[in-house]
């Protein structure tokens, strides 16, 4: 039998390198994306280098890649930078660079896997208020594109049935550089245990706000 692997990117991260450990844990292959510093000691793990930042970089990542990238059977797509700015600093750069970065890799990455028909569920990484509309003072090209995300996810969901697209939405990771004293935290290995649950789980088209 063909061993389960999945695809995460921005598995180099805080959360990411929490995937890992936890679908490796569970018998789960990993290929992990990172694009500077691959995380040490990692067993049970492919990384492969890859800058999605831009559209050219995504397709050579996807080039290079290809042969461990198609025996993918799930994607978690973890990678997503976070403008942190006063609104009334913002331009149009600010909301152009979290929307690419948040919804363009998702797609292409989610379209290469499409196409070669053995993809089973798709898990994306929201944010703790997706869904709910009301003003952001630092963080609107994030919030923006997350919501972007989520309306991505529950259009893929009824599109590409039976492949399950879900997203898992958390606050804070407790580790990360905190914003707001305040925010509410989660440890890592929580969302990353929530990830797996959905990815293998049967839901589709949900969002999981943790």
């Amino acid at each position: 039998m063909t061993q389960r692997t999945v695809l995460v990117t921005g598995a180099s991260g805080l959360l990411g390198g929490a995937l890992v450990d936890v679908f490796s844990q569970r018998g789960i292959g990993v290929v992990a994306q990172y694009f500077s510093n691959p995380l040490q000691n990692r067993r049970g793990c492919d990384w492969i280098q890859g800058d999605l930042s831009t559209i050219g970089g995504i397709a050579l990542f996807l080039e290079q890649h290809k042969e461990a990238i198609r025996r993918c059977r799930y994607l978690v797509n973890n990678w997503g930078p976070l403008t942190y700015k006063d609104i009334r600093e913002l331009t149009a750069t600010d909301f152009v660079r979290d929307y690419f970065d948040n919804i363009v890799p998702a797609i292409e990455i989610t379209r290469f896997l499409l196409a070669e028909g053995g993809l089973e569920a798709v898990v994306n990484i929201g944010f703790e208020f997706v869904g709910d509309m009301k003003p952001y003072k630092k963080i609107l090209p994030y919030a923006a594109a997350k919501n972007a995300l989520w309306l991505l996810t529950q259009s893929y969901a009824e599109a590409f049935s039976p492949v399950r697209f879900n997203m898992v939405s958390p606050p804070t990771i407790t580790g990360a550089q905190l914003p707001s004293p305040n925010a509410r935290r989660v440890l890592p290995v929580q969302v990353a245990e929530k990830v797996i649950r959905v990815m293998t789980g049967c839901e589709n088209g949900l969002n999981f706000v943790i």
